[in-house]
Formats: structure tokens, sequence, C-alpha cells
């Protein structure tokens, strides 16, 4: 039924995406769009597959090729949307397809240019977050901390290179609990973090915000 409403279709465009699954399995994805007879904008999920060659413009292109031919409508697409990746870019000009930038991952690189000069804070109050992921005992004397602080017990966010506003999540969080966080990491076994300048988010989230 889905493909006889794509084949209906006098034009299309298409949406695909490569990613790497917790366990380590990687992952293409190919999407349709278009109009319906009723103006109904209609979107269909052609593949999503476990991709274990290497991610060339080949080999990218080769799937792009074969999925869009037994949907029908390779000759149909008028363009392509992915990230910015030069591989998939160059698979797109490969299949002989117009390429538009996705908007989110492209705003997602602008706003990680201007955050470069916060970079070295960053990358601390990471390595912090981490650490407290990885340690039970640590977790667990955050917690109590917290709690004796009469903080609200909140976990430690992580932030996600792919998505700016995760870092100001990250930030925002590691602000409104530093006091707990600060006092866990003066135990010795976290002496090898560096947290010099880490007083400092509360500034850098109130920046982040106006973007």
């Amino acid at each position: 039924m889905y493909q006889k409403k794509v084949n209906c279709a006098s034009a299309v465009c298409l949406t695909t995406d490569c990613w790497t699954s917790h366990a380590t399995t990687s992952f293409m994805a190919v999407t349709c769009h278009y109009i319906e007879e009723n103006f109904m904008l209609t979107s269909e999920l052609l593949d999503c597959f476990s991709f274990t060659d290497r991610h060339t413009s080949d080999n990218l292109a080769a799937e792009l090729q074969r999925i869009s031919s037994e949907w029908g409508v390779k000759d149909k697409v008028v363009a392509c949307m992915s990230d910015n990746a030069s591989n998939t870019k160059g698979a797109i000009k490969k299949a002989g397809w117009k390429h538009v930038p996705c908007f989110a991952h492209t705003l997602n690189l602008i706003v990680r240019e201007g955050l470069k000069h916060i970079q070295d804070l960053v990358t601390k109050v990471k390595n912090i977050v981490e650490y407290v992921h990885r340690s039970t005992v640590a977790t667990e004397r955050l917690r109590a901390t917290q709690q004796q602080m009469g903080l609200e017990q909140l976990k430690l966010k992580q932030d996600v290179i792919t998505r700016w506003n995760s870092t100001y999540y990250m930030l925002r969080r590691f602000q409104q609990q530093k006091e707990a966080i600060i006092a866990i990491l003066a135990q010795p076994e976290s002496s090898s973090l560096d947290i010099r300048g880490v007083g400092y988010t509360s500034r850098c989230v109130r920046d982040i915000e106006g973007l």
C-alpha cells in the first residue's frame, strides 16, 4: 500500500542519515517526503538497515540508488537532505540529486563555532560529569551531599556533540549543583580532575542563553 502511494507521487524529496547505536552497530535510513493529491504532506520510511560497509561516498550512493530504484522514485527525486558530512554530500551528488543541508545540523555547527572561546571550561565540566557518571561512589556521594545542603537531588547531564543545546543543559545543571559537586571533588580519589575556573559556569550559561 505504501509503495503504491509513493509511486503515485510526481516528485519527492529524500532525507538520509547514518548513525551508530550504543551497541556499536551502524545504521542507515532513508525517508521519502511528498505531497498527495489532497495536498497533504506525507512521509514514508523507505528503509532502515544495518550498514556494515565503509561509509564512503560510493557505498552510500549505491544504497541510495538501490532504495530509490526499489521504490520507483529514482527519477522523481527533487532534492535529498542530510547533514554536512562530506561523504554523505558526495553520495547524494553521485546519485545525481541536489543536496540540501540539514538546518539543525548547520545551526549546531555555527553555535559550536561560537562556543569555542569557552571550550576549556566545557571540557573540564564534561570530564567531571563523566567521572560522576562512571563512579557509583561519586554518584551516591553527590546525592548525599545534595540532601545535606538542601539542594534538589538532580543528576548531572552530559552533552552530545551533535546537539549544541545539550552543552547548555549540561552547564546549567552543573551551575545549579555547583556547591555539591565541588564538595565531593574535594575527596582524594578525584584529585586528578581539574576544577579550576568551573565557578564561571553561571556566566557561560548566561552567554549561551543569549543564543
